[in-house]
């Protein structure tokens, strides 16, 4: 079974979302020397769920879960792209102080968590259920962690 246009290009978009996020928390982790180890961790963890997300396209490409291109709109990717991408741009410049980024990752990652990012796949493999499980825990974990360290980072 081939996936073309529209499933294709939401997919790409989720891949490339989790590649945008893993190059902010980059430009986080040299920003903020004191946090460095805790950025390249979620950079690092981005990273793996843009290979999950690229793994899930290969099996549904082979018919093995299904795509349900309805779940959302690209146009919200999009939007969720835009705003990594001007924060990057911000972050570069030194416009974004320590709290700032932490609430704005904290921000980004829940806004996937209510958004359900990951639901547009859908199928009964163990793989596929094995896989959304881990993406939606370890957005869920980031979340959490990024709480943790605005609330330090507020109280010192």
């Amino acid at each position: 079974m081939e996936i073309t246009g529209k499933k294709t290009a939401i997919l790409n978009l989720l891949t490339e979302h989790e590649l945008a996020l893993q190059q902010l928390y980059l430009i986080y982790a040299e920003r903020f020397a004191e946090y460095e180890d805790f950025w390249r961790q979620l950079a690092d963890e981005e990273g793996k769920h843009a290979e999950a997300i690229r793994a899930l396209m290969r099996e549904a490409k082979a018919g093995n879960i299904k795509i349900n291109e309805e779940r959302f709109r690209a146009a919200a990717i999009e939007r969720s792209l835009g705003y990594i991408f001007d924060l990057c741009e911000r972050a570069d410049k030194g416009e974004i102080n320590l709290n700032n980024s932490l609430a704005e990752a904290f921000h980004i990652e829940d806004a996937m968590i209510e958004n359900r990012f990951f639901e547009i796949f859908e199928g009964d493999s163990a793989e596929l259920k094995q896989t959304l499980t881990i993406l939606q825990e370890a957005t869920a974990s980031h979340r959490q962690y990024v709480k943790e360290a605005l609330e330090a980072a507020r109280g010192s």
